[in-house]
C-alpha cells in the first residue's frame, strides 16, 4: 500500500509539470473552444491507455522494451512537436478576436481531428513512455497482472480527470478573458515550448 501511495504522489507531481499536452489543451481552447479541447483531453487519455497496455504487453510477453522502437518514437515525437510549434506560429498569423460564447461553445470543429491531436500528443511523448515504463517496472515483481492493470487504469483516469479539471478552470469567464488578452504571448510561448520539447526528445532522452 505504501508503494501505491508513493506512485500516486509521483504521478501527481508529474501531472503538475506543464508538458506538450497542457499547451495543446490551452491552444485548442483558445482556437476552437471548450468542446474541441475536451475531445483533445479524451485523445490524451486514450493515448496514455495505449502506452500503458503496450508496456504491460512488452513486460509480460517480450521481457522488456525494444530500444529500436524507443528510438523511432523519439524521432517521431520530435517531428510531431515541431508540427505543433508550426501550428502555433501559423495561428498567430490568423488570430481573430473570439467572444466568450464562441470560445467556450464553438460547434464547428472536427471531433476526429482533435481526438487524433490529443492521441498523437500522448503517444509521441517519450516522457510518457519513460515514466510509465519506470512505474510498471517498479511494481512488476510486486503486483500481479490484475493489480498492474488496475494501476494502469487508475493512472489513465487520473490523467483524464486532471485535464478536465484544468479545462474547466481555464474555461471560466475570468480566466478565459485573461487568456484571450494574452493570446499572442500564449501562442508564442507554446510554440517555444513545443520546440524545446522537440529538442529535448532528441537530445535528452
Amino acid at each position: 500500500m505504501s508503494l501505491f501511495f508513493l506512485l500516486a504522489f509521483t504521478h501527481f507531481i508529474a501531472l503538475l509539470s506543464p508538458g506538450p499536452d497542457f499547451f495543446l489543451i490551452v491552444t485548442t481552447l483558445l482556437g476552437q473552444g471548450r468542446r474541441a479541447a475536451h475531445v483533445v483531453c479524451i485523445g490524451i487519455a486514450v493515448g496514455n491507455a495505449v502506452i500503458l497496455l503496450l508496456i504491460l504487453y512488452a513486460l509480460h510477453q517480450l521481457g522488456g522494451l525494444d530500444p529500436d522502437i524507443l528510438q523511432l518514437v523519439k524521432y517521431a515525437a520530435a517531428t510531431y512537436l515541431l508540427y505543433l510549434a508550426l501550428r502555433c506560429v501559423m495561428a498567430l498569423r490568423t488570430l481573430t478576436p473570439l467572444s466568450l460564447k464562441q470560445s467556450t461553445d464553438q460547434a464547428k470543429f472536427s471531433s476526429t481531428q482533435y481526438f487524433y491531436l490529443g492521441l498523437q500528443s500522448s503517444l509521441l511523448n517519450p516522457k510518457n513512455i519513460i515514466f510509465y515504463s519506470s512505474v510498471l517496472l517498479l511494481v512488476h515483481s510486486q503486483y500481479n497482472g490484475l493489480q498492474q492493470l488496475g494501476l494502469a487504469s487508475w493512472m489513465v483516469i487520473v490523467v483524464y480527470l486532471w485535464n478536465c479539471l484544468l479545462l474547466r478552470l481555464l474555461s471560466r469567464e475570468a480566466y478565459l478573458k485573461w487568456l484571450q488578452q494574452k493570446i499572442v504571448w500564449i501562442y508564442s510561448i507554446s510554440a517555444l515550448c513545443f520546440l524545446s520539447f522537440a529538442l529535448s526528445a532528441i537530445y535528452l532522452t
